[in-house]
């Protein structure tokens, strides 16, 4: 090709000699920050960024064609592709689209008022403090013609445009808008608290309960002591007293057997009480609970080999001594008469050394020293028991099959036995009356009914019967359970109260050790002591409780908790609580202007007019 030629290139084609595709978008045709997108081999199109538009983006657009400023907001173009938005009042923000509060610039004048703007923040409200009025709260008024005390309040104002409100008992608060529950400082102890009135309080109590507080429940510190406490509710209650103990002043008291039942340690044995119970402790030759049952050889009064024997069943004994011993005891060594060993009669002297008392016939024994009982002929006959009475006086004890003074008579059998449980049936000699003789656990008439005692159910106790069926054991003391089979230590059961020391003293006995501030059998009296009262409180014992009288400035149960008597007065008009020498009244000292108990009312000046005026 000549050095001057130039290739005219097909369509589609580019370069010196037409050798390169042609690419549209090569020679950037896309102006203002446009981007080109080729279509084809031989096409494009450009995408203009805002504000610019045209084939190539060569033509500027105004951006406020879009309108971009809200809600009635001018827009305006300082330069190309840009713009700025003025906003009608309350819109603000870069297209007018947010709202503003109109509480901000603090319309409300008025001290202590409040602001409160529309649903739609266009508007807004002012809710003013007492003493103000007005669209922004500027105007002042008296803040007590609207009455802003409530429940019977006395509005006092303290300013121009403040006042406070001197509350009527039972209420509180800045405008006396709290109800003040009087129960809530005197608390039920039990049941449920009643307001009668605004500074009063009743409690009701339930069953049991009683005081003005139901602080009291008659069986709360066991007063019964050794019975079952059954509460009334009405400050009272009833003792169900076990046996041995007897309902006194309040209490289950110890029955003392020895001084209410006289006589009852027969025989000259010496009573002694215990809880509950007594002991017998009898003379010598008698024993039993009640030392009824006489042994006079039991002690074994018989020295030097003399051997005891009864005389009778009454109170008689006699010794057979042994030979060289005489005496009432065997007591004196004797040489056949020599020192005279019969008290009554004659002494004759035997030829081993001994001797021998010829009695009288009102006198018997060995030495003549015993009288001749009524028993001693046998008048009892047929096998019968001869019992002394008296020196002159017996009773025959028969058996079964007889009976009369000298049990002679032979006793006649029924002819068809009634009597149940292997009972033997006999006639009654002089009416024809037949009668059951029932063997022991049986009893009746005809000896239909058995006893629960039949069988000693009572290990260490008496056993009473009750019904043909139940019966009851009054247990040793020192044992319980029903049949009196468990020993046990009476100081299980804590007996001695408030922090008295039990000591067990055996056979159910205990004795309690009190603190220095109780008394009483088992610690339940209290006792005045030195700081029973605090604060100089007064202690007094009322029904054996204790009981603290207050001093002036003081309160609860042992004056512990100081007690502004002030409190309860509020002077008004500025009035000054002042407390009296005694401290138990509390005064106000009014200012120049007021007078009232508290300072309620206003002393109005009165004009006079003297003469020569």
């Amino acid at each position: 090709t000549p050095p001057s030629a130039q290739c005219q290139c097909l369509p589609l084609f580019t370069g010196l000699q037409c050798q390169y595709p042609y690419a549209p978008c090569a020679s950037q045709p896309c102006k203002n920050l446009g981007t080109c997108v080729a279509q084809s081999t031989s096409s494009y199109i450009c995408l203009c960024p805002s504000g610019f538009s045209g084939l190539n983006c060569e033509i500027g657009l105004s951006v406020c064609l879009s309108r971009p400023c809200l809600n009635g907001g001018t827009c305006m173009e300082p330069t190309s592709n840009y713009y700025i938005c003025q906003c009608p009042w309350p819109y603000y923000g870069v297209n007018c689209q947010l709202v503003c509060n109109p509480c901000v610039s603090y319309p409300c004048r008025g001290p202590l008022s409040q602001c409160v703007s529309s649903a739609n923040s266009t508007s807004y409200t002012c809710v003013c403090a007492d003493g103000f009025s007005g669209t922004t709260c500027a105007t002042a008024y008296d803040a007590c013609v609207s009455n802003p005390c409530r429940n019977g309040g006395t509005c006092v104002r303290t300013g121009p445009t403040t006042y406070t409100c001197a509350c009527p008992a039972g209420f509180n608060g800045s405008y006396c808008e709290t109800q003040i529950n009087p129960c809530s400082f005197y608390p039920c102890a039990a049941g449920t608290s009643l307001v009668t009135s605004p500074i009063t309080c009743q409690c009701q109590c339930p069953y049991a309960y009683s005081g003005a507080l139901c602080q009291i429940n008659a069986c709360q510190t066991n007063p019964c002591l050794n019975g079952n406490c059954i509460a009334n509710g009405n400050y009272s209650y009833t003792c169900n007293c076990p046996v041995g103990f007897q309902y006194i002043m309040g209490v289950c008291a110890d029955i003392n057997e020895c001084t209410t039942i006289p006589g009852i340690c027969a025989n000259g044995g010496r009573c002694l009480n215990s809880y509950g119970s007594y002991l017998c402790f009898c003379n010598s030759g008698f024993y039993g609970t009640n030392c009824e049952i006489y042994e006079p050889c039991r002690s074994s009064p018989c020295i030097n080999g003399g051997s005891c024997v009864t005389i009778g069943n009454y109170p008689f004994w006699q010794c057979i001594c042994p030979i060289s011993f005489t005496g009432s005891r065997c007591e004196i060594t004797s040489v056949g008469c020599s020192v005279n060993p019969c008290r009554t009669g004659t002494c004759v002297s035997l030829a081993n050394g001994g001797y021998q008392c010829l009695c009288p016939l009102s006198m018997t024994g060995p030495n003549c020293d015993i009288p001749f009982l009524p028993c001693s002929s046998n008048p009892c006959l047929n096998n019968s028991t001869c019992l002394t009475l008296s020196l002159t006086n017996y009773t025959c004890i028969c058996p079964p099959s007889y009976t009369g003074v000298r049990c002679a008579q032979q006793v006649l059998y029924c002819p068809n036995n009634p009597c149940q449980g292997n009972g033997t049936c006999i006639v009654n000699q002089l009416t024809g009356q037949q009668i059951c003789q029932c063997t022991s656990g049986r009893y009746g008439v005809y000896c239909e009914i058995i006893s629960p005692c039949g069988s000693n159910p009572c290990v260490r106790g008496t056993c009473h019967n009750i019904n043909s069926i139940l019966y009851q054991c009054t247990c040793e003391p020192g044992f319980t359970g029903t049949s009196c089979e468990t020993p046990y230590d009476v100081c299980t059961s804590n007996p001695c109260l408030n922090g008295g020391t039990c000591t067990n003293l055996g056979s159910g006995l205990y004795t309690c050790t009190c603190p220095p501030s109780f008394t009483g059998l088992n610690c339940n009296i209290p006792l005045c002591v030195t700081d029973s009262c605090f604060n100089g409180g007064t202690c007094l014992i009322r029904n054996d409780t204790l009981n603290c009288q207050c001093p002036c400035g003081f309160t609860g149960s042992r004056c512990e908790n100081p007690f502004d008597i002030c409190s309860l007065t509020i002077c008004q008009n500025n009035g000054t609580r002042i407390l009296n020498a005694t401290g138990c009244r509390c005064t106000c000292l009014c200012p120049s202007g007021y007078t009232g108990n508290l300072c309620q009312s206003t002393i109005t000046p009165t004009n006079t007019t003297y003469p020569g005026q």
